[in-house]
């Protein structure tokens, strides 16, 4: 990574860097994906892993300019399914994955 950092460093300290200006900044964009994030943390303990990341995944995608809805439900489940894999089956952590309200 810093060799990475330093490649990008020297490229944009050249003579021949191009120029770039930041467009207005956009609070909405930031609204959506910080506050997904802070839904994703009161939810999972009473909504489960699978409902949080797919909550998580939509609310995040509003704030793409290039919002499609078939295209966030696939990557919803995608990462669902991800999530169950790398981190209760591989990493083997413990999580609720139901709503407790769905518990015995």
């Amino acid at each position: 990574l810093a060799l990475m950092g330093a490649v990008v460093l020297i490229s944009a300290l050249a003579k021949n860097a191009q120029t770039t200006t930041i467009s207005r900044y956009d609070f909405r964009i930031l609204f959506l994906v910080v506050g997904s994030v802070v839904l994703y943390g009161f939810a999972l303990q009473h909504l489960g892993l699978y409902l949080s990341v797919f909550l998580l995944v939509l609310i995040s995608s509003l704030a793409s300019h290039e919002f499609n809805w078939k295209v966030a439900v696939a990557n919803g489940l995608f990462l669902v399914a991800f999530s169950y894999l790398a981190f209760i089956r591989g990493l083997g952590l413990i999580f609720p994955l139901w709503p407790s309200a769905f518990a015995n």
